[in-house]
């Protein structure tokens, strides 16, 4: 059985933003993955939260990772949080270029809790991160919102993308 990825939704920022919202995803693939390439103005934490045709802001969010810079490594566990986080320590530094990929399999089936793997990687003083994430809803997710923990803005020429996995 082979998989096939279709592009569903990119945005590339003309100006800086505080945040970016994805919506109105199809519910007609297995899976979804969130690609962005981004940069910040100032040192920040990066942001997700989903939701069914709002961002759900209650704390439904969980998740579980492991972070390295090639020195140095840790783990991490938080439940019950508003939004998930990629999780590298001190934050992103500023005008650095990295990329955060979210795979959100069976987001659309609504007899399960949704959950997704993410891999943020920064540059190597930076860390990488790999994170197991859980939101608590059965709802299929259609609206992903992208942001930083304290309104830090994405610079202009970050890119995010959303595609779809069919099963063939």
């Amino acid at each position: 059985m082979a998989a096939t990825y279709e592009p569903i939704a990119s945005t590339t920022l003309g100006s800086t933003a505080a945040t970016v919202t994805l919506s109105g995803i199809p519910t007609t693939y297995t899976d979804v993955i969130l690609v962005c390439s981004f940069e910040f103005d100032t040192a920040a934490q990066f942001r997700i939260r989903v939701g069914n045709g709002s961002v759900d802001t209650g704390t439904n969010y969980s998740f579980t990772g492991l972070v390295g810079n090639g020195t140095t490594a840790s783990s991490f566990r938080r439940s019950s949080q508003a939004q998930f986080y990629a999780y590298n320590g001190n934050g992103i530094t500023a005008n650095t270029r990295t990329i955060v990929v979210a795979n959100f399999m069976s987001y659309a089936n609504t007899n399960v809790y949704k959950t997704a793997l993410l891999v943020e990687a920064s540059p190597s003083d930076e860390g990488v991160a790999r994170e197991v994430m859980l939101w608590r809803s059965t709802s299929a997710i259609n609206v992903i919102e992208i942001y930083s923990a304290s309104g830090e803005l994405f610079e202009a020429g970050s890119t995010f993308s959303l595609f779809g996995i069919k099963a063939a």
